[in-house]
């Protein structure tokens, strides 16, 4: 009598499953694909243009990009534990900091954008690399996230 109870209950389950899954192909086949956009009444059917951003790309500088990748690298290391490895980051961004100020033609410090970011990141990268060192580095990966963003803002 089990035996037939198995029987027929597996039965019942095969043909449940066989309509879910008709159900299911013919819900899709019979779905419509056009999409209906709805437009206001003052559109005339003119073409919009992209919004070009009249403002010049700030100035860009291999040595500056270096340092961003290094500073980079510098918080992963950081988000990930590893102290080592971001104050060694860190030690690369200042060497090239270093490097290409000692590099840069003298200009007038007032214009030159470039020369800026990279003593900023001098600056702010010895500030991170004094938090590391006395057990803040939740505080580092902060102040470098916001160096990288002033480096990038220009």
């Amino acid at each position: 009598m089990t035996g037939k109870v198995k029987i027929v209950g597996g039965s019942a389950l095969a043909i449940v499953a066989v309509w879910l899954c008709a159900l299911i192909l013919t819900s899709h086949a019979f779905r419509k694909t056009d999409e209906v956009v709805v437009v206001g009444p003052n559109h005339h059917g003119a073409v919009l243009t992209p919004a070009i951003n009249p403002d010049p790309l700030p100035d860009t500088d291999s040595d500056l990009e270096i340092v961003g990748d290094q500073i980079a690298k510098a918080i992963i290391h950081l988000n990930r534990k590893q102290r080592d490895k971001a104050l060694s980051a860190l030690d690369q961004a200042q060497t090239v900091s270093r490097r290409a100020l000692a590099n840069r033609p003298n200009t007038d410090p007032k214009t030159d954008k470039i020369s800026e970011r990279l003593r900023l990141a001098l600056r702010e990268t010895e500030q991170a690399r004094l938090q590391i060192t006395r057990g803040k580095s939740s505080a580092a990966a902060l102040a470098l996230r916001k160096l990288a963003h002033q480096l990038d803002a220009g």
